[in-house]
């Protein structure tokens, strides 16, 4: 339980330093206002930083502004990624859609 409870602070702490107030935003440019925090972005995000070992997470804090780049990216250009947070956000084939593109833009930028 201390694992779990100290992953999920790194996550929080790590997105409010890669995010700050867009943490689990959806953000489709830097120049938008704020949108309400996504539930879906917030699951797909705060667990696959969560998961990170030592090494990936310092590495991730030195670029994240890639990461949030490559989440603009996605948000705008990947259909699949886009349904998957934001239409039947519970349904099993867009919970995993949006779990592994988070995943696979985190191995691309590390």
């Amino acid at each position: 339980r201390n694992q779990l409870k100290n992953d999920f602070e790194f996550a929080m702490n790590m997105s409010y330093e890669i995010f700050r107030n867009d943490a689990f935003r959806k953000r489709y440019s830097f120049s938008e206002s704020r949108r309400p925090i996504s539930k879906a972005v917030y699951d797909a995000v705060s667990v696959n930083i969560a998961l990170l070992s030592k090494n990936d997470r310092e590495l991730l804090k030195n670029k994240k502004e890639e990461f949030r780049i490559g989440l603009i990216d996605l948000f705008n250009n990947d259909e699949k990624f886009h349904k998957s947070i934001t239409t039947a956000t519970g349904q099993k084939s867009n919970v995993l859609t949006r779990f592994t593109k988070v995943k696979e833009l985190l191995k691309t930028i590390l």
